[in-house]
Formats: C-alpha cells, structure tokens, sequence
C-alpha cells in the first residue's frame, strides 16, 4: 500500500469508544484486536509533505487535502485539546428531544447527554450552541488555521419538526450563522471548485450526517398544489398541500437577479388546494379547501415579520367550494374566487380584513363572471415568480420548485443551505446530486477510495487502526483516537495539514 505506514498497529477498532461492540452508527471490522491504552502523545508536527495525493501542500485545494479528523469528538478529549493537536475535522451528535421547551439541540450519542464528555473546556451544558461556540472561540484566537470542518451527525429527524420555534432545518442554519457569521464557508461559497486550504484558513465548513429524511429534506422539499404571493418589496410566500393533506408554507425574498433565498418553513394545518395573497405590512391570507368528501373552504390569517416567520392564527370557514383563489384589493380587502362544487361555475366572496385581531369577515356572496386568480404565478410590475410540483432529478413528480422570467431553469424550494451534505453509501440518489462530501464506515474504505480518486472529499468513521488506510487516503480519517501515537504517525506519512 504506497504512501502508508508499513507495520500495523493493533488498536480497539472491534469495541467502539463508548465500550459497545459494533454499535449501528460505528460498526467496525471485528477482525481488529484491541490494544494496550497509551498516554496522549504531545503536540506534534505534521510531517513532510506526502507529493502522491497533494496531502501536505496548503496550496492544494480542500478536496485533495488530508485533515487530522476525530469520530464521536464531544465523548474524546477536550475540543480544545484536540484542536490544538491539529484536528480539523470535529464531529457533534445532535438530537431534538423536546426543543421548543429547551431551546436548542442537544449533544449525545444515543440520547442527549450520553458519552458526552464535560472534561476541561467542554461545554457544562448540552446545547449545541455552546459546542459551537467552543469551537468559533478556537478559531477565532488561531486566525491562520486550516478550515475546521464539522460534521453535525443528525439523531433525530429534524424533518418531522414543523416550526422555527420547534428546531427545524431553518433553526440549525440560524444556529450555524449565528455560530460563525463570515467564517462559515458554505455551498453558495463554493463556486465551480473547491478554494486552496490556504484560501481556507480561518474559516469553518459545516456539514450534515446522519438521519437520511433530513438531509433529504435540507436539499429538497416535497408537496403538491403549490401557490405563491408576492409583494412590491419582494417579499414572497409559497403554499402548499401534501398530497391532499396538511397544509405548509416558506417565506423567502426576491432579489433582482432572478433568484429567491426561503428563510423559514412551517406547518399551518390541515387542507388541501391552497391559495395565497400577501397584504400590506406583511399581512398574509391562505384560502384553502378542508379534507373529506364535502368540499367546506376556510381562510387563515397571518403576517409575515422581520425574520420571515409567519404564524397563523385560527381556521376560519368561509362556505362550500372548491379550487379557491384570493387576491388583495384594497389595503383591509380582499376578492376570494372559487369553483362550485355542483355546477363548476365562479363564485366570489369579499372579505374584510382585521389584521390587529387576526380575523377575515366574509361577505357578498354570489356568481361572478371572473375568472379565477392565478395561484401558480405572481406578478408585480416586470417581476415574476412561478411555483410548481415536478420531478426534478432522481425524485420522481413532487418536487417543489420555481421560476422567474430571469431564471427560467426550475430551482428547488428548500432551506437556505449553511451546510453541506454528505452522501453515504446505500443513500438516496437525490443525494448524489451535486455532491461534494461523502462519507462511509472505515470497513468500507474501498467505496470510500474510489470517491476520493474522482476528486470528492471522503470521510472514514471509525479509522481506529492504519490496517483500515486505503489509497488514495481519505480527507479525514476519523479516529476515536485522535490523540494516540499511531494516528500521530499515519497523519504525518500522509501529510496532514494544520
């Protein structure tokens, strides 16, 4: 095996570092004896350059350069400490029990708190904030350091949670900016390649692991019936239904180059064939038919406030119907046009609106010979915007995307990607769109190897012994041994960088 150390050391790569065999997220070959526990090695240098794979060259690129890199890092060693022995790859289990009541997620292995060390600089809490102020607080007293990157292994699925306030996807990217505002290095940044590490140094690449469903949901969001507003400050409010069921919006801004950044995602309630209108003042109504067989309609009023949340207040019914449409007319005002449900002809209700309570008055009910607003479309002046529901790569019909008469390629509706995303072996295929960052268990490094030959960046869990060095090596070898004398000695034969 060229480039890699010739002996073997033999070291605890059958047991992980939490005293379970083969645990699901850290399953290792069991051919792997475990050896005696050494004492910490010092702070050490890196080594020479390693010429085969670009390992040691700051002026590389990030994807063909190698990073001391530490597994399960909250349950080794101080952060601290391993960050000033050169790890520059940080891994944070994280779950969302019970977030609206704590505020945060919270770090463990298989539940909050479990196999978390306190020791030294670590945090005495459990919330990921303070994790990641740990490691923005190091980086910002070692301005000239390697990117630091972190994996956020995800516990839970984050998916399933339905608000800002309940730690959705759009929390965790606020947590993450909030982290480390202009240090953070993310996808937009990320151009037609990767910047030299030496282009890197002193920022932090964040990227996504663990459960599947949200990271899927990070990189797309699917539903049916979408429906879009928006307003002359280029403010924009897309709804939609899933599949005929519940009810969820994104609020997001238009900016003149054609593009649309979504900052928050929510769940509003139940129904199906939703329409949207935006108001002055950010004042938001959605019309909307209830599920089951008699087709009722009923409206919710919100308002969108400086952060782009959106909370919506109390169903209220407005009469029998189906494919509703709104628009505003006047400032407290607004035309709702729908189909009859017997005949197919329009009809129209006038409602009065009252943001301060919350609540629309419905009156004047009766045929019209309008058409039905657009729901798909919405225009302000030359501007444009057009939601759809379309198969959009290997996820088959519910895509949700949109256009602009400046972008008319579909772009996803999604979070505002802070992160990356890894792909992992056996994943969906939607992950391997556009991948940069994959990663495997060490027992199959080979998969692991032929990513990283094709210029991806490739991360091994569980590398607790040199047996499991593959070539090309890996970016980050990810050891429960961080600080041991053989991971010491693999890093410098391939020329890790600090």
């Amino acid at each position: 095996m060229s480039g890699v150390i010739a002996r073997a050391w033999i070291t605890a790569a059958a047991v992980c570092s939490f005293g379970m065999s083969a645990c699901a997220a850290c399953s290792q070959p069991s051919d792997v004896i475990a050896r005696d526990g050494a004492a910490p090695a010092p702070r050490r240098d890196a080594g020479p350059p390693r010429d085969a794979h670009d390992g040691g060259g700051a002026s590389v690129p990030y994807s063909k350069a190698t990073f001391r890199a530490s597994h399960n890092s909250y349950a080794l060693a101080p952060l601290t400490d391993q960050l000033d022995d050169g790890v520059r790859f940080l891994e944070l289990d994280i779950h969302d029990d019970d977030f609206a009541s704590t505020g945060d997620y919270r770090v463990g292995h298989d539940e909050p708190g479990h196999a978390v060390s306190r020791d030294g600089t670590n945090p005495d809490t459990l919330a990921l904030r303070a994790w990641l102020d740990v490691i923005a607080s190091w980086s910002a007293t070692s301005p000239t350091h390697a990117p630091i990157t972190i994996g956020i292994d995800l516990k839970d699925n984050l998916a399933d949670n339905r608000s800002y306030a309940d730690g959705n996807l759009a929390r965790l990217d606020a947590e993450l900016d909030e982290a480390f505002g202009a240090t953070l290095f993310s996808p937009d940044d990320l151009g037609d390649g990767w910047p030299s590490v030496d282009a890197l140094r002193g920022r932090v690449i964040v990227v996504l692991t663990g459960s599947q469903s949200t990271r899927l949901a990070y990189r797309r969001d699917r539903g049916t019936s979408p429906a879009v507003a928006m307003d002359v400050t280029g403010r924009v409010v897309v709804v939609h239904d899933w599949h005929g069921a519940d009810l969820w919006y994104w609020t997001g801004r238009r900016f003149d180059d054609g593009s649309v950044a979504f900052y928050r995602h929510g769940w509003i309630g139940e129904g199906q064939s939703p329409a949207v209108a935006i108001g002055e003042g950010g004042v938001v109504i959605v019309v909307y038919r209830t599920p089951g067989a008699v087709p009722q309609l009923q409206s919710r009023l919100g308002r969108i406030d400086g952060e782009h949340e959106t909370t919506f207040g109390e169903a209220q019914p407005i009469g029998m119907g189906t494919d509703p449409t709104v628009r505003f007319v006047a400032a407290n005002e607004v035309t709702e046009i729908h189909r009859s449900p017997a005949t197919g002809d329009a009809w129209r209700w006038t409602g009065t609106v009252d943001p301060a309570a919350g609540t629309v008055t419905w009156s004047g009910s009766g045929r019209t010979g309008d058409a039905p607003f657009a729901k798909a479309v919405a225009e302000v002046g030359a501007r444009r915007i057009t939601v759809a529901s379309m198969a959009h790569g290997p996820t088959p019909d519910d895509v949700l995307v949109y256009t602009t008469e400046l972008a008319a390629a579909p772009t996803r509706i999604r979070y505002a990607q802070r992160a990356f995303v890894e792909y992992q072996r056996d994943d969906d295929p939607d992950l391997l769109v556009g991948a940069e960052l994959f990663a495997v268990s060490a027992g199959f490094g080979a998969w692991g190897a032929s990513w990283r030959s094709m210029g991806k960046v490739v991360r091994l869990w569980g590398f607790n012994s040199v047996l499991l060095a593959t070539d090309p090596p890996p970016n980050f070898a990810a050891t429960d041994q961080p600080l041991e004398p053989w991971y010491d000695e693999y890093c410098a034969s391939v020329g890790t960088i600090e």
